[in-house]
């Protein structure tokens, strides 16, 4: 049971991370258990207040907010049950994070919300209680701050929980399949109703497919987080090693996308020799690149009898930049949506995904000083040129 316990506690860890207001977990005592890297930078900015033992009354000015906090604390259920709550009633963040947390087997039971002021800013301090394993937990959340007399930040701020508001409900959603998926397949499994080793094996593959399509969806929204806060570790690396071992890699993706879809995509790729050496972060970089190579690979048109994709990378000494160039004759991008590519949560096609992968591409692109130009025609071709300038 403590090991189940500790890998709950993980989880709201790794949850009120995500969250990009101040957030914290108390006890009943109004002692802080765990806390996110906002709430450090808003509340404990001094060493003094970092030590171990720090709670939130201590935080609160107003004394009348003292005793609602520790009010809430003592009497949860004083405050309204969460199932007699209209949703019309919940801010939807809110409401989306609540979803996610009972998805997760977190139970959500009573909220209340108090308005309090730290430092000439105006939060809307929502307390929820949590019942985790027979032990009650609390969930405070500084939420819509408003900085007083600053309309320009107020706009910001509300930009910030639009996106906040998405990414919580794509949680949501990749939560809620990967839950239901693997609930009805398991207990089908364990029913023993199937005996036949085939269909057992092919419900354990659906399981398998269903868990690793939510894991990849979970890494980009964890990306996400990445890119809002990008530091480059930039180092020399050898060019055309690097570009090779891209191309190979993708090669291996390409091939076995032909396998699952009885597909001939053709792929290309020229790496000019004695390329000057760049300095990039490799990670990021090689994330960007294969989002696009990818994108490449998914929008192909299945109607087609030829199917290519052409990777060149080569030095334009006139420029002093590096050209990676990638081509292919998919499904393409309209005139009307091409001005739109990289912007998050956009998406061009049913076949698309969260909006995620371009978005991400741009910005690490950005942070290298690179420029992204798009061409495409609907049905014909698309080319993407990304210009790395030497340094």
């Amino acid at each position: 049971m403590a090991s189940t316990k500790r890998k709950i506690i993980d989880i709201i860890n790794d949850i009120i991370q995500l969250i990009k207001f101040p957030t914290v977990i108390l006890d009943k005592k109004s002692n802080i258990i765990l806390f996110n890297s906002i709430f450090k930078t808003t509340f404990l900015s001094s060493k003094n207040d970092q030590k171990e033992g720090v709670i939130l009354l201590d935080i609160v000015e107003s004394q009348e907010n003292k005793e609602k906090i520790q009010f809430f604390l003592n009497n949860p259920f004083k405050s309204p049950f969460l199932v007699n709550i209209s949703k019309d009633l919940i801010d939807p963040y809110i409401y989306n994070l609540l979803n996610l947390l009972n998805t997760l087997e977190i139970k959500p039971t009573n909220l209340t919300s108090i308005n309090v002021i730290y430092k000439d800013t105006i939060f809307e301090l929502i307390l929820i209680r949590l019942y985790i394993d027979s032990k009650e937990l609390f969930l405070a959340i500084f939420f819509s701050p408003k900085i007083i007399d600053s309309d320009k930040n107020t706009i910001l701020l509300n930009k910030k929980i639009e996106f906040l508001n998405k990414k919580i409900e794509i949680l949501t959603n990749v939560a809620n399949k990967i839950f239901t998926t693997t609930k009805a397949f398991t207990e089908t499994l364990l029913s023993g109703y199937y005996k036949d080793p085939e269909v057992s094996k092919n419900l354990i593959s659906i399981i398998d497919k269903e868990v690793k399509e939510g894991i990849k969806l979970l890494l980009n929204i964890l990306t996400l987080n990445i890119v809002e806060s990008l530091n480059l570790n930039k180092q020399k690396v050898d060019s055309y090693n690097y570009f090779l071992n891209i191309s190979q890699n993708f090669k291996s993706k390409v091939i076995d996308f032909n396998s699952v879809n009885s597909l001939n995509v053709i792929f290309n790729y020229f790496i000019q020799p004695n390329l000057p050496p760049i300095f990039i972060d490799i990670d990021k970089f090689t994330l960007a690149i294969n989002n696009i190579l990818d994108n490449a690979l998914k929008f192909q048109d299945f109607n087609k009898k030829e199917n290519y994709i052409d990777l060149k990378v080569f030095f334009e000494s006139n420029e002093n930049i590096i050209n990676i160039t990638i081509t292919d004759n998919g499904i393409g991008i309209s005139e009307n949506d091409i001005k739109d590519i990289g912007e998050l949560f956009k998406t061009f096609s049913d076949k698309s995904g969260l909006g995620l992968g371009l978005y991400v591409s741009k910005n690490i692109l950005k942070a290298h000083n690179c420029t992204l130009e798009v061409n495409s025609t609907l049905n014909k071709e698309t080319t993407f040129i990304i210009k790395l300038p030497l340094e």
